[in-house]
């Protein structure tokens, strides 16, 4: 899978912050190595998790829709391809601008009448163009996922998990207010503070 030749540095850095220092040199999910294997098949579910849970204006996209009149849906109407890179569909508008009744079925879109506008999280298979703190959040995900793989112990994935689902709820939190506010510096770095169990909330 093409991703996963991008993800080796950040699985290193969820290996190390939980001890680790026989490294990955590799990343694939059918090498010979079972621990490589199963850290390829979490990355992988990490990283889309990471992308598609939060909003994140820099994997935001919108795409014209090419509606067509089809009667496959058990209402009749109209259907609409979701375009190729869609993780999570966020608003479908016609040409009012409004948002009809729409059902999702695969990779379709059906609705009663035909769209003009889709809005949604595009896939960015390289996190090197995430944002920041997107990046910081998936060595969170990457670290919560391999607590159990490389240390075999419940309490410390309970405790990643705890870690991921609160760097996760501030991760939403600052993302809703950078659409908010102007751009300003903030010193530290939240999610890296979140993995060593001295972040502070910054306002």
């Amino acid at each position: 899978m093409d991703a996963l030749r991008y993800g080796l540095s950040y699985v290193n850095e969820a290996l190390t912050d939980l001890g680790q220092t026989d490294l990955l040199t590799g990343l694939d999910t059918s090498a010979s190595d079972p621990r490589e294997r199963r850290c390829a098949i979490a990355y992988e579910k990490a990283r889309l998790a990471v992308l598609t849970q939060v909003e994140w204006n820099f994997a935001r996209a919108t795409a014209p829709a090419a509606s067509y009149p089809t009667e496959e849906h058990e209402r009749g109407g109209f259907g609409t391809p979701l375009p190729g890179d869609c993780l999570r569909l966020l608003s479908a508008t016609d040409a009012y601008g409004e948002e009809p009744l729409r059902e999702v079925i695969g990779d379709t879109i059906f609705s009663a009448v035909p769209l003009d506008r889709l809005e949604y999280l595009r896939d960015i298979p390289d996190p090197r163009r995430w944002g920041s703190k997107a990046q910081c959040l998936l060595v969170v995900a990457l670290a919560a996922a391999y607590a159990k793989i490389v240390k075999g112990s419940f309490n410390e994935l309970q405790m990643r998990e705890q870690l991921y689902t609160k760097a996760l709820k501030e991760a939403r939190i600052e993302n809703a207010r950078e659409n908010r506010r102007p751009k300003q510096h903030v010193g530290g770095n939240y999610y890296v503070d979140v993995m060593r169990g001295t972040a502070r909330r910054k306002w």
